[in-house]
């Protein structure tokens, strides 16, 4: 696998993919659609809306903006969708999305059908969370699987029973009818997602640094630590490639942690420190390559990075966008 350099787009906010287009959002509000096989600028649509991430249904694009604002594009025009409504949890969105209304202390929570195009239920003041057609909501220690068409609860279930020791916790993703849970940041639970019972649990975990790989493993990277977690089983799996003291040696590559792909056999991600590029081998545990990104003012977490087969999307310091050609070696 190696990297080729292909553009550069400047003022950039975020990016994504919309079928045959890279959709950029510029910090003016300005979207940018690209022609996704040689990233030639094809329109621009100006509504003042900067983009975190869209949402696809069938042939219908929604928008999540900035403060959670939704937009849907009919045609070349982008207009406002359910105005007195704020999205969450679109990375896991399928048929449904999660609304909300109100302020911090007083909220009013609704599940929303993309499909019937209607809110089918609300709660006051409960959180409630989706993934895929799987619905749960939570208050305090108590969180509760829910019928997602109906909002009637499937079964409940008590944090602290399980872990007296913490009420923190949060839904990652289901997998296999596997619920997984973060409990604070060094535990993983595995409940059975149709019945609440807890299958497995994993302390001492990174749980701010996962991604799922397709073959049902959370995968991750620290400074010096590769782990993963096979959520079937709970099988759990930690292995030092480097000693902690190498950390303070000149040009030590610290993986800028919870901003990381999965390609193929290899987590891409970046240095803390610098504007460099790195590919950790998951079957060796070591990093194949490094990139040395010279037009760049480091890459920070707070700016996702991005894989739209075969294009690497980060976006710098500056608010520069950076394109790459993922390139991968045949397998003879």
């Amino acid at each position: 696998m190696e990297l080729l350099k292909l553009k550069e787009i400047k003022n950039v906010y975020s990016i994504v993919q919309l079928d045959t287009s890279l959709l950029v959002s510029d910090k003016k509000g300005i979207l940018n659609y690209h022609q996704f096989d040689n990233l030639t600028l094809k329109f621009k649509i100006e509504e003042n809306i900067s983009v975190i991430d869209t949402i696809k249904h069938h042939s219908n694009y929604y928008f999540i903006s900035t403060r959670s604002k939704l937009f849907v594009q009919i045609k070349n025009e982008i207009v406002p969708f359910l105005n007195e409504f704020l999205c969450v949890d679109s990375l896991k969105v399928k048929n449904y999305i999660v609304l909300y209304q109100g302020d911090i202390e007083y909220q009013k929570n609704s599940i929303y059908s993309l499909t019937k195009k209607q809110i089918l239920w609300s709660l006051e003041n409960i959180s409630l969370c989706v993934i895929g057609d799987y619905c749960f909501s939570r208050k305090k220690s108590n969180f509760k699987a829910r019928n997602i068409e109906t909002g009637e609860v499937l079964w409940d279930k008590t944090i602290t029973d399980d872990f007296p020791e913490s009420t923190g916790y949060n839904f990652l993703t289901v997998y296999n009818k596997v619920l997984v849970m973060a409990i604070k940041d060094t535990t993983l639970a595995g409940y059975d997602v149709d019945t609440g019972e807890l299958l497995w649990s994993v302390k001492k975990t990174n749980n701010q640094n996962l991604l799922m790989d397709n073959d049902g493993k959370l995968r991750g990277i620290s400074i010096t630590s590769y782990f993963e977690t096979d959520i079937q089983t709970g099988v759990y799996r930690r292995v030092e490639f480097a000693p902690y003291e190498a950390f303070n040696e000149p040009g030590f590559f610290s993986s800028e942690r919870d901003n990381f792909v999965i390609i193929d056999n290899h987590i891409i991600t970046t240095d803390f420190y610098s504007n460099r590029i790195g590919a950790f081998n998951m079957e060796t545990q070591q990093y194949d390559w490094f990139y040395t990104e010279e037009n760049a003012t480091g890459f920070p977490a707070s700016r996702p990075i991005k894989y739209f087969e075969p294009y690497l999307c980060l976006i710098d310091n500056k608010d520069t966008l950076h394109i790459y050609e993922v390139r991968k070696q045949e397998h003879v």
